[in-house]
């Protein structure tokens, strides 16, 4: 039986690129996630990640078993919805700027859709001014944009740095 821990952390290395990036994903330490790969490739008896020192990615066998992994967690995430009998429904109307979505917005709604798949998510995408507008408007329920000078709403979700390419 492979412990979820490990295979969460499969994920997190496969959908990130990075052991690092994985880390911080889970909220774990880099050696941390670095032992859980080790002891499911020593487990499955398999090498699942190409490491170079630039790069990670999936070997031929850790991209066989990608799918697999999501669905045992996606599995394990239903019977703890169930167990616990608190499960999301409902609908969000969310709005993003087109400068989130490509980014990181989209591993974290994916993952936010496989956690909670009773809930209907609408995603609006759009200039940061016109989302605004929306939400004040009572159209949309959540929107990640870049907030406007002076505006005290809001939570801080990342920062970004700016480069100057030209």
């Amino acid at each position: 039986m492979i412990p979820p821990l490990l295979l969460r952390s499969f994920l997190a290395v496969a959908e990130t690129g990075s052991f690092t990036r994985a880390a911080g994903r889970l909220g774990l330490r880099q050696s941390t996630v670095s032992q859980h790969i080790r002891k499911l490739e020593e487990q499955l008896r398999r090498t699942l990640f190409a490491r170079d020192t630039h790069a990670v990615g999936l070997t031929p066998e850790g991209d066989a078993l990608l799918p697999f992994a999501r669905q045992v967690l996606d599995a394990q995430a239903r019977m703890q919805r169930f167990l616990e009998g608190t499960q999301l429904r409902g609908r969000i109307r969310l709005g993003a700027s087109e400068d989130y979505v490509s980014a990181r917005l989209a591993e974290v709604l994916a993952g936010f859709t496989r956690t909670h798949s009773a809930v209907d998510l609408e995603l609006t995408v759009g200039l940061s001014g016109l989302l605004y507008e929306r939400f004040d408007a009572g159209e949309l329920d959540v929107i990640v944009v870049k907030r406007r000078r002076g505006d005290p709403r809001g939570q801080l979700a990342w920062r970004e740095a700016l480069a100057w390419v030209g």
